[in-house]
């Protein structure tokens, strides 16, 4: 079978455009200089949502993000303009046949499905409300001369990937749509690192955050959780040798928890000593996550398990 090249062609001047204009996405005319966008043959229908939220109102609400106990002095200092994201989700609407429809029922159904075209971990998207965004008031068709000197994310997944038809069902009419939905994204620098906060421009939500940890302030959890070790083994002899023979008249399994107990202080005191963390937003949840730390043996998470089940002082609802 043979292949058929087709080169793309500037409307404009006529000039030949690169290979990289075949990928959906802005370009801009090597000859003429004339702005061009390609777009998917399946993304016909586009619009937009208008950001309800200001780059200030974006700014401060990462700045409450970035406020958390273990900040390093002067964080987060003086933040960058906030840039402008649009994102682009699917709204599919589709009229399927029941084949199972009971007597008295309508054989078909009108669906509707919401789903992001692609998965960007560091935006936040899987705490984006895409019901709550999508039903907000100010959508317009996409242009481009609108859209400025933001940044367009275009669908990486097709309608079928994104949002598949329920299984059983006959899809009789479909109507997909690609929805830019606008964020904000919010940059600071610190000691050379950059660090970044994700806000849904339509709300004033913040999807994700990141902020350093000040290592010395992680010194005073360490040595918390030391301290009773420490009143453990200065207990004097015939202390332990009491309390061990009633673990052990009482039973064993008692004994081999308060091994583990132990076990799993030394082991969280040793990683918040030894590897740099980060305070971490994902939504409501908030969270202190050490960032170069080598995946755990089963024998470190089965030690750090008692810690994992009682220990969540930083593990904080900021709603």
């Amino acid at each position: 079978m043979k292949r058929r090249v087709v080169h793309l062609g500037c409307p404009a001047c006529g000039g030949r455009l690169p290979r990289r204009a075949s990928l959906p996405g802005p370009i801009a005319c090597p000859s003429c200089g004339s702005p061009l966008v390609t777009v998917a043959s399946e993304a016909s229908a586009r619009s937009l949502l208008r950001p309800q939220v200001s780059a200030d109102e974006a700014r401060a609400a990462a700045l409450v993000a970035w406020r958390h106990p273990l900040a390093p002095p002067g964080f987060p200092g003086r933040p960058e303009t906030p840039r402008l994201l649009y994102v682009a989700l699917w709204e599919v609407e589709r009229t399927v046949a029941r084949p199972r429809a009971r007597a008295g029922e309508d054989p078909l159904l009108d669906v509707r499905s919401r789903e992001l075209s692609f998965w960007r971990p560091e935006l936040g998207l899987t705490d984006l409300d895409c019901e709550a965004v999508l039903d907000a008031a100010g959508r317009e068709p996409f242009d481009l001369d609108t859209v400025g000197d933001a940044i367009v994310l275009d669908p990486v997944r097709s309608v079928r990937d994104a949002a598949p038809p329920a299984p059983g069902v006959r899809v009789l009419e479909e109507r997909a749509e690609v929805v830019h939905v606008p964020l904000w994204r919010v940059r600071c620098r610190h000691r050379g690192d950059a660090w970044e906060a994700v806000v849904d421009a339509t709300s004033g939500r913040v999807l994700c955050a990141r902020a350093p940890v000040e290592r010395s302030a992680r010194l005073g959890a360490a040595l918390a959780l030391l301290v009773p070790l420490a009143l453990l083994a200065g207990a004097p002899p015939a202390v332990l040798r009491f309390y061990g023979e009633l673990l052990v008249r009482t039973q064993l399994l008692f004994v081999l928890a308060l091994l583990f107990v132990v076990a799993g202080c030394l082991s969280e005191a040793w990683d918040r000593i030894r590897f740099r963390h980060e305070w971490r937003v994902e939504g409501p949840r908030t969270s202190l996550v050490a960032v170069n730390r080598p995946d755990e043996t089963r024998l470190q998470w089965l030690a750090r398990l008692p810690f994992r089940l009682l220990n969540r002082p930083l593990l904080t609802s900021r709603e």
